[in-house]
């Protein structure tokens, strides 16, 4: 988690979801939230 979070500090905007290493499996609709409001 640590390099990730030294990799992110490039990016404008951060989101951090609490789960394993495939969030977009074990929680879906946060995934899903999350493109949504991309925009």
């Amino acid at each position: 988690a640590a390099a990730q979070r030294e990799f992110s500090r490039r990016a404008d905007k951060v989101v951090e979801v609490n789960a394993g290493h495939h969030p977009f499996l074990s929680q879906p609709q946060t995934v899903a939230d999350i493109i949504v409001n991309l925009s």
